[in-house]
């Protein structure tokens, strides 16, 4: 598909592709008060003997990523958590590989506080270091070094808000 200027702007489906991926995760309480959680994905999604693109990545996929956190409960009713998601390795927009994001870690930060059995308040910052990354992509099958093809991911922001169970 093309737009009016010419450029491409869609992608086709692939003949034949290989898919592996595993997601692994796992939680401990570590001490009375100290929890923590991890979670790790892998994935390998690729292109098998395609005449172009031979045994590429397919475009837009995360080979790792890894989520982990910790939990401090002051209280049995209040804790501070961080939070880490990393994406060690970049993504290739394009089936082509000649456009590739870079890797990126976000830090957050919450503490929540159970008014009582219905009702919490929290407060959560994303983004403490206010990372600059690219969040995703848009697939193509073969990108042009001009074009737009990242999205941002999202700045530091601040939540606070009110949890009610019904």
């Amino acid at each position: 598909m093309r737009d009016e200027g010419a450029a491409r702007i869609g992608s086709v489906n692939a003949d034949k592709t290989t898919r592996f991926g595993i997601e692994l995760a796992f939680g401990a309480q570590l001490t009375d008060q100290l929890s923590g959680r991890l979670a790790y994905t892998y994935q390998d999604f690729r292109f098998d003997g395609d005449t172009k693109y031979g045994n590429n990545t397919l475009a837009g996929t995360v080979p790792h990523t890894v989520n982990a956190s910790l939990r401090y409960a002051f209280l049995p009713n209040f804790f501070v958590e961080t939070e880490v998601n990393w994406r060690p390795y970049g993504f290739y927009i394009d089936n082509g590989h000649a456009l590739k994001s870079d890797g990126f870690a976000t830090l957050g930060l919450r503490a929540n506080y159970d008014i009582n059995d219905k009702y919490s308040v929290y407060g959560e910052v994303r983004n403490v270091t206010d990372e600059v990354y690219a969040s995703s992509g848009l697939v193509v099958g073969d990108a042009n070094p001009g074009q737009t093809a990242f999205l941002p991911g999202d700045g530091r922001s601040f939540i606070v808000g009110l949890k009610g169970k019904f």
